[in-house]
C-alpha cells in the first residue's frame, strides 16, 4: 500500500485488516479511480509463504468531505458503508459513498 500512494496521502491501520487512506485534493471520483489503480497493484502482488503462493485483493469505500465542518466520524461512516457494499458485491471492488449519510 505504501508504494502505491502519493507522498501527500496518509495511510493508517483502522482495524485488523482495514486501513484508512486520506487523499487530500482528490474528489470522490478521482479518489475512486486512484483506489482502482491501487487494487490492480495489490491484485498483481504475489507472495510465497511456506511453499504456498499467496495472492491479495483489496476492497475500498470512498467518501468525500463535501461541507466545511463535516465530522470525521460521519465521513468514516460513509466510507465504511461503501466498503461493505463493495465487499458484498464480490470483493476486490471500489464503491463510492452514496449521497450524504448523516454527517454529525
Amino acid at each position: 500500500l505504501r508504494g502505491a500512494v502519493r507522498a501527500s496521502d496518509l495511510a493508517c491501520r483502522y482495524g485488523g485488516e482495514e486501513f484508512t487512506l486520506v487523499m487530500p485534493g482528490l474528489d470522490a471520483p478521482s479518489a475512486a479511480q486512484k483506489m482502482r489503480s491501487i487494487c490492480a497493484v495489490i491484485r498483481e502482488s504475489v507472495m510465497s509463504y511456506c511453499g504456498a503462493r499467496l495472492t491479495f485483493t483489496l476492497s475500498a469505500g470512498v467518501a468525500e468531505i463535501r461541507a466545511a465542518g463535516e465530522s470525521p466520524e460521519g465521513l468514516l461512516r460513509a466510507a465504511d458503508a461503501a466498503l461493505y457494499r463493495a465487499k458484498q458485491a464480490g470483493r476486490n471492488r471500489v464503491y463510492e459513498a452514496e449521497a450524504r449519510l448523516d454527517s454529525s
